[in-house]
């Protein structure tokens, strides 16, 4: 049995279903960034009566919490930037995730979301290079 493609989506044209290419329809998790922004290109508003029609008011909420996080001050600049300085740690991706989630402001930070922090890496990473993630 064959795996459903996922970059099939139904869509109805000229009466009939079919199914339509788009980019994959899951492409895993999403920093709170790429949340952020996705519903500030949708119209989500921190005012409720501004949202009407726009968005969802759960979509609202989730705004409006976001904007109370690290993600509200990040670009997708300061993200890629952090992607590539972190190459060479090995991070996992939620290891990544999280980083750029929460932007550390420590490095006990950082150990409390690296699993085995002080196994996998040497003293040298553990100094200013695995700051980095400080700096999202």
């Amino acid at each position: 049995m064959s795996e459903p493609d996922t970059n099939k989506v139904p869509a109805v044209h000229q009466g009939r279903r079919v199914m339509a290419s788009r980019e994959k329809a899951n492409v895993g998790h999403l920093t709170n960034f790429e949340v952020l922004d996705f519903l500030r290109t949708r119209g989500a508003k921190t005012d409720p009566m501004g949202c009407l029609g726009a968005v969802a008011a759960s979509e609202c909420k989730v705004y409006e919490f976001l904007l109370k996080t690290p993600a509200c001050n990040q670009t997708k600049e300061s993200v890629s930037e952090f992607a590539k300085r972190c190459e060479g740690f090995k991070l996992t991706h939620a290891e990544k995730q999280n980083i750029i989630n929460w932007r550390p402001s420590s490095v006990p930070d950082v150990f409390s979301m690296v699993e085995e922090c002080e196994k996998r890496f040497s003293r040298d990473e553990h100094g200013v290079d695995m700051q980095a993630g400080m700096n999202v």
